[in-house]
């Protein structure tokens, strides 16, 4: 939760990361190839794959045209607001409405003289 101790907003966004299934990747990987697990550690990942997700349709967008479409396209969580709160930043990220919007940014690149 934020804000930093030196007072910015953090964190942007919110993502899932609670009981989420993903590969094993510790020892016991053979007896079982699926792990569930919560946290940053799950929530960081998913934002990434968005993230990549994101470069594959517009491969030129720049760290802060990412940023501010993570921000823009974010869902409030029930009972918030759209402005910044401690808890979840902007709001829980939207994977359909950030590629939404990628998409309609590089039509417009690609139409504009």
């Amino acid at each position: 939760q934020g804000p930093t101790r030196d007072g910015r907003q953090k964190p942007e966004i919110a993502a899932p990361g609670v009981d989420i299934s993903a590969a094993n990747g510790f020892d016991d990987y053979l007896s079982r190839p699926w792990i569930s697990m919560s946290g940053t550690s799950m929530s960081s990942p998913y934002v990434t794959g968005l993230v990549g997700l994101m470069l594959t349709i517009d491969p030129q967008l720049t760290a802060a045209q990412i940023e501010g479409i993570l921000r823009r396209t974010a869902v409030p969580l029930p009972g918030g607001g759209f402005a910044w709160g401690n808890a979840a930043g902007f709001g829980r990220v939207d994977p359909t409405a950030c590629l939404a919007e990628v998409e309609a940014l590089r039509t417009r690149k690609e139409v504009a003289p």
